[in-house]
């Protein structure tokens, strides 16, 4: 939670000129348009929602890139069972984010681009995941022939 959304001060980007102003107020202090309460209220509540949507996709798609890394560390002699431990947690942790992520923002109606690139974040953690659930699946496979 930021600063700003725990003292009560709500943001929204304001319908004319698209500059972020706060809810409190009645006029814009860019371009002097009136701000209705209700409607601003509305879209700060979007803007927050969209703001947490950013926040879970990156750490959704940081978390899958950790595969990478902790597939790799399985490999390092002594660092072996931190890497497999690290890399079948996060086999479970990632499509249980990537779940979650989609059942709490994909009715989000947003044309914010950082909306998007949250939604685009989120289905590249799932294709790395996937990536690796094969590579998972071929050791199985492996081991038992």
């Amino acid at each position: 939670m930021s600063l700003l959304q725990g003292s009560g001060v709500r943001v929204f980007e304001c319908p004319n000129c698209r500059q972020t102003i706060n809810t409190s107020l009645t006029q814009c202090p860019y371009c002097s348009a009136p701000v209705d309460a209700q409607a601003a209220e509305a879209a700060a509540e979007v803007t927050s929602k969209v703001s947490q949507a950013c926040s879970d996709a990156s750490y959704v798609r940081i978390l899958a890139g950790s595969l990478i890394g902790f597939w790799l560390l399985a490999f390092v002699p002594f660092m072996g069972l931190v890497g497999l431990v690290g890399y079948y947690v996060l086999l479970v942790l990632v499509p249980v984010l990537a779940i979650r992520w989609w059942v709490r923002f994909s009715s989000l109606r947003s044309e914010d681009p950082d909306y998007r690139r949250a939604k685009r974040n989120v289905g590249i953690a799932l294709v790395i995941w996937v990536v690796f659930l094969l590579i998972f699946s071929i050791r199985i496979i492996g081991i038992k022939f």
